[in-house]
Order: structure tokens, then C-alpha cells, then sequence
């Protein structure tokens, strides 16, 4: 079966599990429990092996398709079942271990051990176990999640093609939101050290810098970002772009969030707030005012790309003065602290001991800016290499 591969993917907090949940009960799309979001991975680190050794090796890895309840779940470096995400938005398959062996093996078997034939596998007898005909399945939409270049371009060299959707937000928000997220995740652990939550933050910045990018040389590859506040602003005539990207047809389903190839959100845990502009835009200004104004003028100067490219307002515009970008960082304290809500971070007092650990991640957080032009100039036009 020939089938399109579209991957989501994300810009720190910018709806990705929500648009796969708005593509998931499309009757011409394939898709995944966002948890699989490392399946690419996993086929990548197994490609040496034999097609039974691979088909035991992804049951232990990926056991949670088959458990009975939440209580049984786990993580390993391929599934992070601690993630709030993965753990309140997915609901459980409770596929027969056996006869997914079996119909894997049957499956592969005199196929040579090739990426793209154990990809396109796994998916079908996924959809097959679970009594769901492919006969008119198009597209497989997997969560990639997090925009790891090196599997895109892998996965790009497999099947020739790949179609990139980028779920994005107000970047300053996005970046916000995720650094706080992260941090609040690590300080949860027993064992969380400040160093842990340093180089945390820091690759929340990597990621504000480089994810959201195309990729480049690969002729039959396309991207496409999906806003979030276009997608809760107009949620049928941005989704209708996202069908015609993805060169589907119109479903209504696509406007209600399913979860497991259909199912309705009821019962699975956690809650969701459907379209809702008012409070994405109110959550944006929250985001935001955790970090002081010099942030937000820096943060801006810095993305400056981004928000020329995706069509944000640019708020500091006409501030032209040099900026101070090796001055600290109201966000390198979120590392800090054990739990951001409700609290004041610009008004936190660090001592002496911390301020060094600060300066020791901002000269780190430093190299990774080093190229961006707004550094020199803050009126760079839209790079034509983004």
C-alpha cells in the first residue's frame, strides 16, 4: 500500500497533541497514540536486526499497546508515561500481545529489514487488530512531537517524500510555556538537582531557536505551520488548509477531538478545552508576564524570523537602541523554582551561589545565539536559508 507520510511536530507548547487529535478520526488518516512519538527511533536502533528479533524487541519496548490499565503502564527510553501529555491524552488499545506477534511476523517475513516496510507494518496491524479497514487510509500522521532533524531527514530518505506540519504558537508564549513545563516535571523527581534544570531550560532555548525550521535539499518535502490561535480563531478554514496540504478530504469529524482512531474524549483521563481562542490569547499574556519587559524587547529581537514568518505582531518594533544580550535572563531562574504558578519570577532574589550557576548557564545559552543576526542588527530581513 502506498501511503503519504506526514509527521507533526511541534514549536515548544503549540498544539500539536491537539491538532492530532482533531486529525485522528479522519476516516483517510492513520495515526498513533501520541506516546509512539519515538517509533521512528526505535525502527532506526533496531535496523540490524533480524525481522523476529526486531518484532520481540518492539513488544518489550513498546508494552504499554497491550496492557489493561493505566496502573501497568510504563516508561522506557522510548515511551516517557510520566509526561502529563502522553498520560492525559491517550487512551489505552489493550491489543492481544499474541496476535500482533503473529501478524507482525507474518507480516515481515521474507521482507528485507528495511525503515519504511516495519514502519508502514506496524501501523496497519495496529489499525487491523483493532478491527479498522486501511482499504482507504491516505495518509499516516505520526506524532513525531519533538522536531528531531536527523529522524525527519531519515524517515525523508526512506520514503522519498515527507510533509512536515509544524504546530506553532506566539514563540515568546511557546518557549515560556515549555521551560515552565519542563522544570515543573524535573522538580517533581527525588532526586532533582539545579543542574538538571539549567541545561533543561537551555535546550527549551535551542529548541526557541531551531525548531519551526524547513528542511532544506529535500526536494519532495513540504511544511506547513498550523497557528494555534488561527486554528481556535477559524478552526474550519485552517483545518481545511491542513486537508489540503495533506491532500485529504473535508470530514466534520475533523472539528471534534477524538482520541485512538475515533474514539470520543469521554473517559479518557484528564479534560479537554476544545476550540477556545479567549483563553489561548489569555494564557499568551500569561505566559508572557512571567518574564520582565527587557526579556520580552531580547526574546523578540531574537525570533525575530519566526514572527516575520509565521505572521506574529512584532511588539518592540520601533525600539532601536543596542540591547544588552549578554545581561541575564529573567527566565534562567525557572530552575529555580519549585512551582511558577502564582509567583513573581522577576522579583525572585537569588543568592550569591545561584547567580554564578546563572552565569554559567546564560554563557552556555550565548553560543547557541551567536549566529542570529538580530545580535547586530535588529531589523535583519527573513533569512532565506530559515
Amino acid at each position: 500500500m502506498n501511503f503519504k507520510v506526514a509527521v507533526g511536530v511541534c514549536y515548544g507548547r503549540g498544539g500539536s497533541f491537539f491538532l492530532h487529535s482533531l486529525l485522528d478520526g479522519h476516516p483517510e488518516v492513520i495515526s498513533l497514540p501520541p506516546y509512539m512519538m519515538n517509533l521512528a527511533q526505535h525502527i532506526f536502533n533496531t535496523a540490524d536486526l533480524e525481522n523476529k528479533e526486531f518484532t520481540e524487541q518492539f513488544i518489550l519496548d513498546f508494552n504499554n499497546l497491550f496492557v489493561e490499565s493505566y496502573s501497568q503502564c510504563v516508561s522506557n527510553q522510548y515511551i516517557n508515561f510520566n509526561n502529563n501529555m502522553a498520560r492525559t491524552q491517550t487512551g489505552l488499545l489493550n491489543l492481544d500481545k499474541k496476535k500482533f506477534k503473529e501478524a507482525l511476523i507474518l507480516e515481515l517475513e521474507n521482507k528485507p529489514k528495511a525503515f519504511n516496510i516495519r514502519f508502514i507494518a506496524i501501523h496497519i496491524i495496529i489499525y487491523q487488530l483493532l478491527g479498522i479497514n486501511t482499504s482507504d487510509k491516505k495518509v499516516i500522521f505520526y506524532q513525531l512531537h519533538t522536531p528531531n532533524y536527523t529522524v525527519m531527514r531519515k524517515m525523508y530518505d526512506e520514503f522519498n517524500h515527507l510533509l512536515v506540519c509544524h504546530s506553532v504558537r506566539d514563540p515568546i508564549a511557546s518557549f515560556i510555556r515549555m521551560s515552565l513545563a519542563h522544570c515543573n516535571d524535573l522538580q517533581k523527581l527525588p532526586d532533582y538537582e539545579i543542574s538538571l534544570g539549567r541545561s533543561t531550560v537551555e535546550s527549551c532555548f535551542r529548541h526557541f531557536l531551531y525548531a519551526g525550521s524547513d528542511l532544506t535539499g529535500c526536494e519532495n518535502s513540504k511544511s506547513l505551520a498550523i497557528k494555534l490561535e488561527q486554528l481556535h480563531a477559524t478552526p474550519q478554514q485552517t483545518l481545511q488548509l491542513v486537508t489540503s496540504f495533506l491532500q485529504i478530504g473535508w470530514h466534520d469529524i475533523l472539528l471534534a477531538e477524538t482520541i485512538n482512531h475515533g474514539q470520543n474524549w469521554q473517559g479518557i483521563i484528564g479534560d479537554t478545552t476544545g476550540f477556545n481562542l479567549e483563553k489561548t490569547l489569555n494564557n499568551n499574556r500569561k505566559y508572557r508576564s512571567y518574564v520582565d519587559e527587557y526579556d520580552l524587547i531580547r526574546l523578540e529581537k531574537i525570533a525575530r524570523q519566526r514572527f516575520l514568518k509565521w505572521e506574529y505582531p512584532l511588539q518592540y518594533e520601533d525600539i532601536t537602541e543596542n540591547l544588552d544580550f549578554e545581561k541575564p535572563y529573567a527566565f534562567e531562574t525557572f530552575s529555580l523554582t519549585v512551582s511558577n504558578k502564582n509567583k513573581n519570577l522577576t522579583d525572585r532574589n537569588v543568592d550569591a551561589d545561584i547567580t554564578v550557576c546563572r552565569g554559567e548557564l546564560h554563557t552556555a545559552i550565548l553560543k547557541t545565539i551567536n549566529y542570529m543576526p538580530e545580535q547586530f542588527g535588529a531589523f535583519t530581513s527573513i533569512s532565506t536559508n530559515e
